[in-house]
């Protein structure tokens, strides 16, 4: 099999490389290439798209567009040394674009070289220095080294500059959770909320920060604010029946777990709270029952 699939690749370069060299591959724009390529990435022909992708460069090396799907299709194949050397190339021929800046920088935390990651987030954020991208990256590039309270400094400039997104109080919020700074997550959540009132993301964050102060009773307004907004995710339920049984209102939380498996029936993490609250309640068939679906 390994011998025919060796033959089977060569014959496809081969048959790639003569159609290259026809006058019709010839005439391409790098518009098509663009999108013949994607075609192959949505069809996950991934040996395919890297050839016509290589073809593309050959013609059209410094082209934007095809620098960012080459990135995009190594990335989609986890091959991040190649994606980093195509952002790279981004930042050569593009210097004053943050994408191959903002790239680059996450390249750099999937292989874990951080130091790396920092100086190339930092000379993006210099020529692009509110790129709402950018500062997302940049929190995410000190998160991931563990220096929370640089990784808060980005977060609070997401605010200041784009006070009109959810992205900055989350990330603020979370930062200051770590940093076991409660008084000032939860204020940043509010604030958060306030403005963006069924943002889910923003309010699994919440939760997360009320269960960090133990504030359940805080916890189970906001997985309640859930449900009602968010209806189509089990773990809203989930959230608020975790609540309740922290709080000892177990008739309550079988309620809730009750309801989201009425909607999901499968769903493996509901179906453990709902064995953990029936045992809870003393209920032990129930548990039993439920633990044996």
């Amino acid at each position: 099999q390994g011998i025919e699939a060796h033959h089977q690749r060569n014959t496809l370069i081969a048959d790639m490389r003569e159609y290259s060299e026809t006058p019709h591959r010839r005439m391409k724009t790098w518009k098509v290439i663009a999108k013949e390529t994607k075609k192959l990435l949505i069809q996950k022909s991934y040996s395919l798209a890297q050839i016509k992708i290589q073809e593309g460069l050959e013609e059209f090396p410094n082209q934007i567009k095809l620098l960012i799907i080459a990135s995009d299709l190594y990335r989609t194949t986890g091959d991040r040394e190649m994606s980093l050397e195509f952002a790279l190339r981004l930042i050569s021929n593009h210097p004053n674009n943050w994408e191959g800046f903002g790239r680059a920088a996450e390249d750099l935390i999937e292989l874990r070289r951080f130091d790396q990651a920092k100086i190339k987030i930092r000379e993006g954020l210099e020529k692009s220095p509110n790129q709402i991208k950018l500062l997302c990256i940049a929190n995410q590039v000190f998160r991931a080294s563990g220096d929370r309270k640089e990784s808060l400094v980005f977060a609070e400039s997401l605010i200041r500059q784009h006070p009109e997104n959810w992205n900055g109080y989350a990330r603020a919020a979370i930062d200051l959770k770590v940093l076991r700074r409660f008084d000032e997550a939860e204020i940043k959540i509010k604030v958060g909320l306030e403005k963006f009132p069924k943002k889910a993301n923003l309010l699994f964050m919440a939760i997360d920060v009320y269960h960090a102060s133990n504030n359940r009773e805080k916890s189970l307004e906001i997985a309640q604010r859930l449900i009602t907004f968010h209806p189509e995710n089990w773990n809203s339920y989930a959230r608020a029946a975790e609540d309740l049984l922290a709080l000892k209102r177990f008739a309550q939380a079988q309620v809730h777990v009750q309801e989201g498996l009425e909607k999901f029936p499968h769903q493996i993490e509901l179906l453990c709270i709902a064995s953990d609250i029936f045992r809870a309640s003393a209920e032990s068939e129930k548990s039993l029952e439920i633990a044996q679906n």
